[in-house]
This record gives C-alpha cells, structure tokens and sequence, in this order.
C-alpha cells in the first residue's frame, strides 16, 4: 500500500468513527452500546491493517489441534 492509499485510508476510518459518534448522538443510543460500536469498529480496522501492512491473509485463522 502507498503513502496516498494509507492517507485515504486513514481519512475513511476517521469519517466512519466520526458518523458513528454524530448518529448515535442524534438517535439517542446509550453509552454502553456505542462502546461496542467503537470497539468493534477497531477490531475490525485493525484486522484489516493487519492484513494490508502485514500482508498476511491468515488473520482471523483459527488452529484446533487435538
């Protein structure tokens, strides 16, 4: 990824915590909820980093071993 792929990105994930902070203040949705929102919305953008910069496809793979 180059240096304007990462700042677009960048610039993406800042909006979507941003509409999530505007919206949730407008409908009314509780603190504890929108917690699990914002931790979520991190899980999931740090997957995706980890996947991008790392360049690893095996994140979310699970090893069950006997």
């Amino acid at each position: 990824m180059d240096l304007i792929g990462l700042l677009v990105l960048l610039i993406i994930i800042g909006v979507l915590f941003w509409a999530v902070r505007a919206l949730s203040g407008a409908f009314g949705i509780p603190q504890p909820i929108v917690t699990v929102i914002y931790v979520v919305l991190v899980v999931i953008v740090l997957i995706y980093l980890l996947q991008v910069l790392g360049g690893s496809t095996d994140v979310l793979h699970l090893r069950i071993t006997r």
